[in-house]
């Protein structure tokens, strides 16, 4: 599928389609025709979907990946806000054998729903949230790594492991990397070189890790010194994202305090011109951030790319009205009758009901309201009863 226009500039369309290495299975388009000023319309991805990836979130017990929920899920998850994701149980991962290492969690890019598929976990959905309201709970959701075990076996097996899913994401997937407690094992000085030859005989695991890391704009460098306590690595990316610096793939750790990093990353997820979804904004933050309400405020991000709401945006009555159906029927009388009657008399069209479409693009200038108050038109019943008008754009009768 693809959307553009004759004479644009190459790669500026939408293309949907499939491929050979995972980049979609259905074809869609997700999103609306936005007007410029020269009343061309081109069509826009919709959605800005924040996340959150939190290593050792001190709330849940757990390293947790959050992600808001989308517009069209809605009426799957009345009520709720988040979608949170766990390697174990809502109750925490204390006591349990997921302890010092990495989670990697793989969801897809076009519907941001779990692979489940292999090694990545069931993610079972948890029905009671013991934690906070408004938010789905899943547990057992993508693999954890003991990279930090102190036995060579299996932090070995468990770097072969997750470079072996590192380089099997494919671009149609996101990758969420976190650390779960202490990442690497070392018990030397200069421990950084005691995990860089983490290995089993000759087989060099974090020499296979390294480079799957950094084929996806992970920094390699920094996971060496994850041996240290109260350390934290985050990666959000997938295959052609490129670095953090030049390219899309999000990084975060506290390794790099002095940069402000913190290994806990709050962000936004967008659709591009794919409509697959991808890191856009992100900020450094640390759990108490969002505890308290005081970290990065992405509204502004978010309605600005909703899809556009049918007025009234409310389900009920504004005061003074009946129903929310007469108030767009009040609406409605009222742009006809401004538009043919006082600012584009003898105007023909499809939007004759809706004042609003003259606000907009290139008919912003079309009409001049200072020529007539509003609040001087004519009641058409006579009287302040009950009234019925025959639209004569739609043909349908509305009540009043």
């Amino acid at each position: 599928m693809a959307i553009g226009a004759v004479g644009a500039a190459s790669g500026s369309a939408y293309e949907n389609y499939s491929s050979a290495n995972g980049q979609s299975t259905n074809y869609y388009a997700y999103g609306m025709f936005t007007e410029d000023s020269f009343g061309n319309y081109s069509f826009q991805s919709s959605d800005a979907i924040e996340y959150t990836v939190s290593p050792n979130d001190p709330v849940y017990g757990a390293s947790v990946v959050k992600t808001a929920i989308q517009p069209q899920f809605n009426n799957r998850y009345a009520g709720q806000n988040w979608l949170v994701y766990s390697p174990c149980a809502p109750t925490g991962c204390a006591n349990t054998s997921i302890d010092n290492g990495y989670y990697l969690l793989i969801i897809g890019r076009d519907t941001l729903i779990p692979v489940t598929t292999g090694s990545n976990g069931s993610c079972n959905v948890v029905n009671t949230n013991p934690v906070a309201k408004n938010e789905v709970l899943y547990e057992n959701c993508g693999t954890f790594f003991p990279t930090g075990s102190s036995s060579y076996v299996t932090a070995t097996q468990a770097y072969q492991n997750l470079a072996t899913a590192l380089n099997a994401v494919t671009p149609g997937q996101l990758a969420f990397l976190t650390t779960v407690g202490t990442a690497a094992f070392a018990d030397t000085a200069n421990g950084q070189f005691q995990v860089a030859a983490t290995a089993n005989g000759t087989s060099y695991a974090y020499g296979q890790f390294a480079p799957a890391l950094e084929s996806l704009g992970g920094t390699p460098k920094t996971t060496l010194f994850l041996y240290q306590p109260n350390t934290a690595y985050t990666l959000v990316s997938s295959p052609g994202f490129g670095n953090s610096l030049t390219g899309d793939a999000v990084v975060s750790t506290n390794i790099d305090s002095a940069q402000g990093q913190t290994g806990y990353v709050h962000g936004t997820l967008e659709r591009d011109n794919n409509g697959l979804y991808r890191p856009a904004d992100a900020a450094q933050e640390t759990p108490a951030d969002a505890a308290n309400n005081t970290g990065a405020d992405y509204t502004l991000d978010k309605v600005t790319l909703q899809q556009p709401q049918e007025w009234p945006e409310l389900s009920g009555s504004l005061t003074g009205g009946s129903t929310a159906a007469g108030m767009v029927s009040v609406y409605q009388y009222t742009s006809y009758q401004l538009l043919t009657q006082y600012y584009l008399k003898g105007a023909q069209g499809a939007y004759l009901d809706d004042i609003h479409y003259y606000f907009t693009g290139g008919n912003n200038t079309s009409i001049d309201y200072h020529t007539f108050d509003p609040a001087n038109l004519h009641y058409p019943g006579g009287t302040q009863g009950c009234y019925s008008w025959n639209d004569p754009v739609s043909g349908q009768t509305l009540p009043w």
